[in-house]
């Protein structure tokens, strides 16, 4: 069994997002033991259920632009849903640029068109 520290679950979460723009991550027998520092003490928290649903999925990273044409709105309207709209998804923040979760798009969308 291997073992990964991460300080906490956004890191590791940003982790299986850095690894590719898509990515299937297939690893059998892996648990993350999820390191944080609380007040200077250790506290070990083992993700296998929440890591099993990460490692199965395949994971699409899109461009502000991508989702702007998802959305059907010009890219300033996004970074203002950003600032206002407490359910629009999470952006990530790499070296070559901010993307998002293409899954967590669709779904925004979606539960916008229900409403």
């Amino acid at each position: 069994m291997r073992t990964l520290f991460i300080l906490n679950s956004e890191l590791l979460t940003s982790f299986f997002m850095k690894l590719k723009y898509r990515t299937s991550i297939a690893i059998v027998s892996f648990a993350i033991d999820v390191t944080r520092l609380i007040g200077g003490l250790e506290m070990i928290y083992t993700l296998e259920q929440e890591t099993s649903i990460i490692m199965n999925t395949d994971i699409e990273l899109i461009t502000v632009s991508a989702t702007a044409n998802l959305l059907s709105v010009h890219r300033t309207t996004v970074y203002r849903l950003i600032q206002l709209d407490p359910d629009f998804p999470e952006i990530y923040e790499f070296k070559f640029g901010k993307r998002f979760n293409k899954d967590d798009v669709l779904e925004y969308i979606n539960s916008r068109k229900s409403a």
